[in-house]
């Protein structure tokens, strides 16, 4: 599974909405590109028993979705465990609907974020990866980035060589 950059910026602003509210839990969207976060989206919560459960505003979340940047998309969804760790609950995995997205699941009791991928109540978890959002330091190269990264190297050694070899004076003939 691809890993999810969360800035550390962004961790924090998940992590101090989730303190602030200890009896309930929070919830909302991450956007952002190639599964680097970029924005957070708050969205109400309107589960009937929001300290042990969570669903989010439909209408909030469908303004979320075509309120967001062109070059922007729905990275994740995220929402707290208040008195709980940040594993995917029974309810969480019944429940969850996106099987293409990552659900991260905040515990400001334990200060922690966490990623996983649901489908077919099979759940897997998913690397959180720091990184800056102004510098885009510490983002992480996909395979396709790799592998271009490495076929320029061998080009750029192999045109080099053969430049090389054609600067070379003639060699003297072997009596």
């Amino acid at each position: 599974m691809k890993p999810l950059v969360i800035p550390p910026e962004i961790a924090r602003e998940l992590l101090e909405g989730a303190q602030r509210s200890p009896a309930a839990e929070v919830c909302g969207a991450l956007l952002g590109t190639n599964s680097v976060v970029t924005d957070v989206f708050w969205i109400d919560n309107v589960a009937p028993n929001p300290a042990v459960a969570y669903r989010m505003d439909e209408r909030q979340f469908a303004g979320v979705l075509t309120a967001s940047l062109p070059e922007q998309r729905l990275v994740a969804l995220f929402h707290s465990h208040p008195a709980g760790d940040a594993r995917p609950s029974p309810l969480d995995i019944r429940a969850w609907s996106y099987p293409e997205l990552p659900m991260v699941i905040v515990s400001p009791r334990d200060r922690t974020l966490t990623a996983w991928m649901i489908a077919d109540l099979r759940v897997s978890d998913v690397p959180i990866l720091p990184a800056r959002r102004a510098s885009g330091q510490d983002i992480p190269f996909t395979t396709a980035g790799r592998m271009a990264v490495i076929v320029s190297a061998v080009t750029a050694a192999l045109l080099l060589i053969l430049v090389s070899l054609s600067l070379l004076p003639p060699a003297p003939p072997i009596p």
